[in-house]
């Protein structure tokens, strides 16, 4: 009987999590899996990437991504015309420590965020070699 009330709970807590598509709150959901796959070779980045792409990041916050997601793989300062900022990028794919793979591309999402650090949105990008 516990088993079964576990499996609804688990079910009413994803669909109202899909319905509210908050950043914050999907960060929170998937913390502990996505630092635990911090070499990609578990493939749970990967599954929840276009998830976390096509979020709401309502009031994000810079603190918020390290605390939920650990620290970036990559660091960037970019400007574009006038405006600057810095981007926060995290592996979702490296080809090169998954076993099997041949080292050819690692592709990462980027949380960019301006000089004031107000959170600007999410960018999907590659590397290779």
């Amino acid at each position: 009987m516990r088993g079964i009330l576990f499996i609804v709970f688990i079910c009413l807590r994803g669909l109202a999590f899909s319905q509210s598509n908050d950043c914050v709150e999907l960060l929170k959901t998937v913390s502990v899996n996505w630092k635990q796959d911090s070499l990609t070779k578990e493939k749970f980045r990967y599954s929840v990437y276009k998830q976390i792409l096509s979020c709401k990041p309502t009031n994000l916050t810079k603190e918020q991504v390290f605390q939920y997601l650990g620290k970036p793989a990559l660091t960037t300062k970019w400007s574009q015309g006038k405006q600057k900022g810095i981007g926060y990028s995290y592996y979702y794919w490296d080809s090169c420590t998954i076993p099997g793979e041949k080292c050819f591309e690692r592709l990462y999402l980027t949380f960019n965020f301006d000089e004031n650090g107000i959170f600007l949105y999410i960018a999907d990008d590659m590397s290779c070699g």
